[in-house]
């Protein structure tokens, strides 16, 4: 796909590893890309649904190239393992897209409160282990899939107490604007330092606008009580009057991808009102995203807490 005066990369047999790609905006990607021709990697936690996904997708592209394998970005060690599995394999172009939103508190497999651990922590140490092999391709991009919540986020210092909140201090929609916010840091962070090392690896970010997913719908399902019924059925209703489909959400997603004409850095998003709705174009990011010493200092305590050393600059 392309936009107003973008030129495309051609993803004829080009490798594309896509975290979350057993529904919603990950799985509308795996189709936009096998219908172009890429080799699709489903990376996904339950790998029953991403069997079905496969056998769906091969209904409407028969010959489309997938695979498909586990990854539980909630568990260091399973990133490990697909890491480990996948580093010797080409890989052109990494969509981290997974995510979890406004969930009741949890900790992932590794402590880490469950929201910025899952959309950022998980991504940062898959993006560390597969990023030399990434840098091996001729198209070589990274995606962190971020959203207009990052505005949401509160972070002042990026350091471990600011980055992962407690259940006593535990704001769900706090929680997920600081998970989407450290995507864009990172995406920032990352960009200053592949500028260093002149690398030719692109990272950029993207965001679906407002899109009828299974995403609004899991926060509240996991709530008890009146008022989680009453915010379940008013997810349900703004997803039918408000949202986007999903194949329109993942439009920033393809484009972030395939456009040629993009810079490390570059957020694509809908060009609609509030950037809820419309098609792709490079979009503005909050203030506080643009903070380079918050940066930096979100990229060391991730660092710290997965235990990885990343492009060190």
């Amino acid at each position: 796909m392309s936009g107003p005066n973008t030129s495309v990369i051609d993803l004829t047999s080009k490798r594309i590893i896509i975290t979350g790609a057993s529904s919603g905006l990950g799985k509308e990607c795996v189709l936009a890309f096998a219908k172009l021709g890429a080799q699709v990697v489903l990376a996904v936690r339950d790998t029953n649904k991403g069997e079905q996904v496969v056998q769906e997708i091969k209904s409407i592209v028969p010959n489309a190239s997938l695979e498909v394998e586990k990854l539980d970005l909630t568990d260091m060690n399973s990133i490990k393992d697909f890491g480990q599995n996948q580093k010797s394999k080409k890989i052109d172009i990494l969509l981290n897209n997974a995510g979890i939103m406004a969930v009741p508190f949890a900790l992932t497999k590794d402590g880490f409160e469950s929201q910025v651990g899952t959309n950022h922590l998980g991504h940062f140490l898959l993006t560390q282990i597969l990023f030399e092999t990434i840098s091996n391709s001729e198209v070589a991009r990274i995606v962190n899939v971020s959203s207009t919540a990052h505005r949401l986020g509160k972070l002042k210092t990026g350091d471990k107490s600011d980055l992962l909140m407690s259940e006593n201090n535990y704001a769900t929609w706090t929680a997920y604007g600081n998970s989407k916010l450290a995507n864009l840091l990172f995406t920032n962070e990352m960009t200053r330092r592949l500028k260093q090392i002149n690398s030719n690896v692109k990272v950029l970010s993207a965001h679906p606008g407002y899109s009828a997913t299974n995403l609004q719908l899991v926060g509240p399902s996991l709530k008890k009580g009146f008022m989680a019924k009453i915010e379940l059925a008013g997810s349900k209703f703004a997803n039918k009057i408000f949202g986007q489909s999903a194949a329109s959400g993942a439009l920033p997603s393809i484009a972030a991808c395939n456009w040629a004409d993009v810079q490390s850095g570059d957020f694509i998003g809908p060009d609609g009102p509030l950037q809820a709705r419309g098609k792709p174009k490079k979009v503005n990011m909050s203030s506080l995203a643009k903070n380079s010493e918050l940066a930096i200092n979100v990229w060391r305590t991730s660092e710290e807490l997965t235990g990885v050393k990343f492009l060190n600059g």
